[in-house]
């Protein structure tokens, strides 16, 4: 009896190292995955802020050129619609 209990015990010692090292290969695994995820996230995150910031200025940018836009027609249609302007005045002020 003694001897298959000391049977037991080696091939549970065997098993347990065994499980061990794989276990703690694995669990190194996954921290390296972790922490190349968590990079990644990272770097995504700071894309996604440098892409707000452009498209926020892109629409400031446009909302300024609507403005200047209508102004031009507005100063367009003020000088059209005024008979006193002559063609060279409309050339001055280009």
């Amino acid at each position: 009896m003694n001897d298959y209990a000391g049977q037991h015990e080696v091939i549970s010692e065997n098993m347990a190292s065994q499980i061990i090292v794989d276990l703690a290969r694995y669990v190194q695994e996954l921290k390296q995955e972790r922490k190349s995820n968590f990079h990644d996230g990272r770097k995504a995150q700071q894309h996604i802020e440098t892409c707000w910031k452009q498209l926020e200025s892109s629409k400031r940018r446009f909302e300024r050129d609507c403005k200047e836009a209508d102004r031009a027609q507005q100063y367009f249609e003020k000088m059209d619609a005024d008979i006193n302007v002559t063609k060279a005045d409309v050339e001055k002020v280009r």
